[in-house]
Order: C-alpha cells, then sequence, then structure tokens
C-alpha cells in the first residue's frame, strides 16, 4: 500500500537536485517503533 508523500520531501529533493546538493532524510512508516 503506497503513501501520499508530503510536498516538502518532494521541494526538498527537487531543489538538491537543481542546486546539485546532497539532501539527506529519514523516512518513519507507521510501524516505526518495530524497526
Amino acid at each position: 500500500m503506497r503513501k501520499k508523500v508530503d510536498e516538502r520531501i518532494r521541494t526538498l529533493i527537487e531543489n538538491g537536485v537543481k542546486k546539485c546538493h546532497r539532501s539527506m532524510f529519514v523516512i518513519v512508516g507507521d510501524k516505526h517503533h518495530y524497526q
């Protein structure tokens, strides 16, 4: 089941690609406490 990605994350990635910057982000799912 796919979830909708927050628009801010997409913007962060696109800006990083345009400016050739590295960006790092952490994705936390619904079952994050099991990991």
